[in-house]
């Protein structure tokens, strides 16, 4: 198999210069895996690695759809039309609204039509989308997956299993929180310093000349939702209605670059969480968490001895096919962070299609996914409270149905 050594780990956390480090040190090429980055244009707002930082090292998929229209492809995050093909195309039903593709999974795919809830939307088009291109249930299809992972597990050993398409060693660069939101706060004034007003002045203006000519953009997705862009626009907003003054600005301004920072934050928290709770669930499922080592990038003066070194010995072997090393034995986060996600560890064994279920609390007006959320509502005191009020409404009406009014006379109330 084909050797593939990837690299992740939160924003800020040294990833880029990892992969350069690996692609100089072993002849390497760097693969982008951000979609944003495909695109030319925007360099700061997607943070693509600057050239002079590739140190000659070859990128790519980076700036990689050029050309006429370019640009505006990336604003409007579509393909170029010779490779756009939308299945909306052939089947109508997946433009419809959700409550009717709703209806539709429920006909064709029942088991997949129980696990989402209504407002999932996304992912009902996506279960709906695999029956018509398919013909085969999604339901079905995930069944036999899991059977067969299950069965390759069993007889194998890790990523013998045939689970990974190449033969894969994955680097995590992890650094501790509050210091990594340090570095994360200073980046974002080198990007400002850089020109990260003016490169979401341009999207800003993209949209307002859009929304003009009758063309208004969807923007809770692609670009617009990108980090840099939604947080700066009140103050782009503010400069067009031309009823502030000028410190009122500034301080719009500086306000609109706490919220950059506040949301690269919490975006390298989502990113954390997706490595410990997806990728290494992931990895454990098929028997190939050897494979994931972390290395320790909280102190960037110790890069070397930190993590371009362990890295370098690793690799080393991996390439040679010699023993590699424990992962837990890198260092102290190593030890701390993956013995955690092995004691929270369970392993799946459930078909993913049934795993979770709708159940709907009639008493509360409200739909659990799964039997673990219906078991956490009925506990609640919301739930308890809404019991109480079901049985003493159920009460008073058994007690009127009992207790008839007396018959008016004349009239008059008895």
């Amino acid at each position: 198999m084909q050797p593939l050594i990837t690299v992740v780990g939160a924003t800020g956390t040294g990833k880029s210069k990892l992969a350069v480090d690996i692609a100089k040190r072993f002849k390497g090429e760097v693969i982008n895996g951000d979609a944003m980055q495909l695109y030319r244009g925007l360099p700061i707002i997607t943070n693509k690695i600057p050239m002079h930082e590739r140190e000659g090292v070859p990128h790519h998929l980076i700036d990689f759809i050029v050309g006429e229209g370019a640009d505006d492809v990336l604003l409007d995050e579509k393909l170029p039309e010779r490779q756009e093909r939308n299945a909306s195309e052939d089947w109508a039903i997946l433009d419809a609204p959700v409550e009717s593709m709703m209806e539709k999974l429920r006909e064709v795919d029942p088991v997949m039509a129980d696990r989402w809830h209504i407002n999932e939307g996304r992912k009902i088009r996506r279960s709906l989308e695999i029956y018509l291109k398919t013909g085969r249930r999604a339901s079905e299809i995930y069944e036999e997956q899991m059977r067969q992972r299950q069965a390759a597990i069993e007889h194998a050993e890790g990523v013998t299993a045939g689970q990974l398409r190449y033969s894969t060693l994955i680097f995590w660069v992890h650094s501790e929180r509050e210091k990594l939101y340090r570095r994360l706060e200073n980046r974002v004034d080198t990007m400002a310093e850089q020109g990260l007003i003016a490169e979401a002045k341009t999207l800003s203006e993209y949209a307002v000349k859009q929304e003009a000519q009758g063309n208004p953009i969807d923007l809770s997705r692609g670009v617009w939702v990108s980090i840099g862009y939604k947080e700066i626009e009140p103050y782009f907003t503010a400069l067009r209605a031309a009823n502030s003054s000028g410190k009122e600005l500034e301080a719009l301004k500086e306000s609109c670059l706490e919220s950059v920072k506040t949301s690269t934050r919490q975006y390298s928290n989502r990113q954390v969480q997706w490595i410990r709770k997806k990728l290494w669930t992931a990895l454990a499922d098929i028997g190939a968490t050897n494979r994931l080592y972390v290395l320790d990038a909280t102190d960037p003066g110790a890069w070397n001895s930190c993590v371009a070194e362990p890295m370098e010995r690793i690799v080393q072997a991996f390439l040679s096919n010699e023993t590699l090393p424990e992962p837990k034995s890198l260092s102290q986060m190593a030890e701390e962070t993956l013995a955690e996600r092995e004691q929270n560890y369970t392993k799946v064994t459930t078909p993913p299609a049934q795993t979770l279920k709708q159940i709907a609390c009639e008493v509360c007006n409200k739909t659990m996914m799964g039997q673990e959320q219906w078991d956490i509502h009925i506990r609640a005191a919301p739930h308890r409270r809404a019991l109480k009020a079901a049985a003493k409404k159920a009460h008073n009406m058994e007690w009127l149905r009992n207790h008839p009014p007396a018959e008016a006379v004349d009239g008059q109330p008895a």
